[in-house]
């Protein structure tokens, strides 16, 4: 189960994923708008990514991520295939 959690403070984007499965590293990012405080920040998650679209006071910023769960299948992918291929 993944998470996501934001926090503004006048200029500085806050995101941090929690996932109550597994122990993340990594897992905080802080974005700083230098000069333009942050007005608005909207969210749209997608099968494959999770999207941000930050508007300040001088202009709009559009962030793109790749969704953890589509991260973590490609990982299982991984491991089931090299697994198969070492035991064979």
């Amino acid at each position: 189960m993944f998470a996501d959690a934001r926090r503004t403070c006048h200029d500085v984007l806050e995101l941090v994923e929690v996932c109550l499965d597994f122990d993340l590293q990594g897992n905080q990012l802080r974005v700083r708008f230098n000069g333009s405080p942050i007005v608005n920040v909207s969210v749209q998650e997608t099968c494959r990514d999770v999207v941000f679209l930050v508007t300040t006071s001088n202009s709009v910023h559009l962030l793109v991520f790749t969704h953890p769960t589509f991260l973590h299948a490609r990982v299982r992918l991984f491991v089931v295939m090299l697994s198969s291929t070492l035991s064979s």
